[in-house]
């Protein structure tokens, strides 16, 4: 309109992109910078500036429960109405590797993200055009804060199509351009399949990364249904292929529909060591779950 308008950040050579409003902020995306407009006084005013935070396609930002969020080489990212937060890092950690997630982002444009309000997760779509892997995915949980990558995780990964969310019920919506259909996100995996899953801790130090530890064994509650053939394996002190083999425990039982502990021993090649991470891989079905892994350890004294 010609009245009630406010210019932010004009003759900056950059487009706008999307605008998403959230409580009372609009945020506007431009290709390289998003900027923060408050809106809850009488006058509108410039609120944050954050560089290198834009987006560079519509479907690159959606809405949450309690925020928006948004997806670009260099993160993925949360507006809670307070601060802006980069979901790919934690305590000054980052969860994925930085080369890693620009390349799934790519310079290509299909990257696409969405917002599953049932099990509060977002959706980042790979942003190739590689036929091999433009179906594959991250699914970052609000819950308990990590990601997951799979395969074959959206049905037409070279849509052009945005993620919405269902009106009447808030299912997670995306247009399949091949089938010329709206699929629909499905929480749970196919029964009929039995994927090849690859678990990896983190390179655990127990909050002491300079001191020598003995770590005696791993405690994994699981539960698996009538396939499983998943493998425990480890690596110490950085190793970046975590496959030495354990000592005992190391194989999963099938068909354990309650929780159970399995005991995974490590055996002397954990005798001195500054971290370890511990590795499942293996084929199961879609009973597989992990509740909780904890460790026995100990510190060595200084010699």
């Amino acid at each position: 309109p010609s009245v009630n308008n406010i210019d932010v950040a004009i003759h900056d050579g950059d487009d706008i992109v999307a605008l998403v409003e959230y409580a009372d902020r609009i945020l506007q995306f431009k290709k390289n910078t998003c900027y923060i407009i408050n809106v809850s006084g009488n006058s509108e005013y410039l609120e944050a500036e954050h560089k290198f935070k834009g987006i560079t396609n519509p479907g690159a930002a959606c809405r949450t429960d309690y925020g928006v969020a948004w997806a670009n080489q260099n993160g993925c990212y949360m507006y809670d109405g307070q601060q802006v937060t980069d979901l790919l890092e934690d305590q000054g950690m980052r969860k994925i590797n930085q080369s890693t997630w620009s390349d799934f982002i790519s310079a290509e444009n299909y990257h696409r993200i969405g917002f599953n309000p049932f099990k509060r997760q977002l959706i980042v779509l790979n942003g190739t055009n590689d036929s091999t892997v433009l179906d594959d995915a991250y699914v970052y949980d609000m819950v308990t804060k990590s990601w997951t990558f799979s395969t074959n995780m959206v049905a037409d990964g070279d849509t052009g199509s945005n993620f919405i969310n269902d009106p009447v019920d808030g299912s997670l919506l995306i247009y399949n351009e091949t089938d010329t259909e709206i699929d629909k996100w499905a929480d749970d995996p196919l029964g009929n399949t039995t994927p090849s899953i690859v678990i990896i801790t983190k390179d655990i130090d127990f909050g002491e990364p300079a001191v020598r530890k003995k770590v005696y064994k791993a405690y994994v509650s699981y539960k698996s249904g009538s396939t499983c053939s998943a493998v425990a394996t480890y690596g110490i002190d950085g190793d970046t292929t975590p496959t030495t083999a354990v000592s005992s425990g190391g194989s999963f039982s099938t068909s354990q529909s309650a929780w159970t502990v399995q005991e995974i021993v490590f055996g002397s090649g954990t005798n001195s060591c500054k971290s370890i991470q511990l590795k499942i891989a293996g084929a199961v079905d879609k009973d597989f779950a992990i509740n909780d892994i904890s460790f026995v350890y100990r510190t060595k004294g200084i010699k």
